[in-house]
């Protein structure tokens, strides 16, 4: 018939087709457990992060009730044994798979990347063990050998850092899987694999090298890490990004130009002015010690360590609100989400408050006096002022709430 779409051809057509190609037959077992092993790990692979994620979450929500130190040879083993090793097997998947030489005997490359990502699998499986473990009670056996002392601030970033190396890993995975498929399965494979080549193994070497800095830097002190992540150019970069999305939205047609959209308009407007005073006040404390005059003049590392999982804390529940937002509202646990966001935040700011209290309450000897009370003064109106704007959100909240309730149930 006129205008119909041809038939795709079916796979075994087109694996003869690549035979052609390539000059090599195509066993397609090999070929789809290849396929199918790729994404699967993938697939476990970001499921695996998405639970470090909600690790990273609770230890948010609960740091100041865990205890302050703990000795254990979880990170040793990690740094040295487990990430190393994943790196080492991702690491010669690419060479396996290298799209520059995949035609060049390629089923003896698919069964190799087979046995490969079996490897794979199982340092996956260790290291996400091993992740879950950090927070547990050292066992006898971590008193004795490769112990070393976790402060809550490096099993944070032990968690991160892990959680990190795995979405990565599925990301590489991802991309090969892609590229074998399209490669091997599509009608004219000869078009893509030009393009694909140089960008595939160029993204999975940077990728590599990533997972290598991450390995490296849990090697590294607490102390130069804290330094290095709250840098003022590294912040500055993440605090833009939430901040810049949230006004875009605000100024979209679905929510400018729609009177019906006036109370999220005035929720969104209130939380752009708590992000701006979330941001200010990271910023403030990322210029110390480099940059006079900062907020906190001198103060012991283990409050240091308190504030960036503070502060990161009041930054994810403002995440949440804003991606709350983004839903239409039209189902009772809608509303139940947005009001546990909006509790979330408000217990968040109460622990950020109570921690800049804390450190301002008995000054160091040490402390510059003018330099004190600056800080002291800066921080007092800083939480008046965020006060003020959470306040007022709340109620524009309550408000909505009570305003979309009605207009559903009555």
């Amino acid at each position: 018939m006129p205008g119909k779409q041809p038939k795709s051809q079916p796979l075994i057509v087109k694996l003869i087709c690549i035979s052609t190609v390539v000059g090599v037959p195509v066993n397609e077992r090999v070929l789809d457990r290849l396929v199918q092993a790729l994404k699967t790990l993938k697939s476990k692979g970001r499921k695996k992060n998405r639970a470090l994620v909600r690790s990273i979450t609770s230890l948010k929500n609960n740091d100041f009730k865990i205890e302050w130190e703990v000795r254990s040879s979880v990170c040793w083993i990690l740094r040295m044994k487990q990430l190393p090793l994943l790196h080492h097997h991702v690491h010669e998947l690419l060479k396996c798979l290298n799209p520059v030489s995949l035609h060049l005997d390629s089923n003896r490359r698919f069964r190799e990347g087979l046995e490969i990502l079996s490897e794979i699998d199982n340092c996956m499986d260790q290291i996400s063990v091993s992740v879950a473990s950090i927070w547990d009670s050292p066992s006898p056996a971590d008193s004795q050998v490769n112990v070393e002392t976790l402060t809550p601030f490096r099993r944070h970033r032990l968690v991160h850092s892990s959680q990190g190396i795995l979405g990565i890993v599925s990301d590489v995975l991802g991309r090969f899987e892609g590229f074998i498929s399209h490669f091997f399965v599509s009608d004219n494979p000869k078009l893509q694999t030009s393009s694909t080549n140089d960008s595939l193994v160029h993204l999975a070497v940077l990728d590599l090298g990533v997972v290598n800095f991450l390995i490296e830097s849990l090697g590294q002190s607490d102390f130069v890490v804290f330094l290095r992540e709250w840098s003022f150019r590294e912040r500055l970069r993440n605090l833009d990004c939430p901040l810049t999305s949230l006004i875009i939205l605000g100024n979209s047609s679905q929510i400018k130009r729609n009177p019906e959209k006036s109370l999220v308009r005035k929720q969104i407007e209130g939380l752009v002015t708590l992000y701006k005073l979330h941001r200010v006040l990271v910023l403030k404390i990322c210029k110390f010690p480099h940059i006079k005059p900062g907020l906190i003049p001198e103060t012991n590392f283990r409050e240091l360590e308190a504030l960036p999982v503070a502060t990161s804390t009041l930054e994810y529940e403002l995440e949440q609100i804003v991606q709350n937002l983004r839903l239409d509202h039209t189902r009772r646990p809608d509303f139940v989400k947005l009001t546990l966001a909006i509790d979330d935040l408000e217990t968040a700011f109460k622990k950020i408050k109570d921690l800049l209290n804390q450190i301002f309450a008995s000054p160091n000897h040490n402390f510059d006096r003018e330099a004190y009370q600056y800080s002291q003064q800066w921080i007092q109106l800083w939480i008046s002022q965020f006060n003020l704007a959470a306040n007022n959100f709340f109620w524009i909240s309550n408000a909505y709430i009570t305003e979309k309730l009605t207009s559903i149930y009555y």
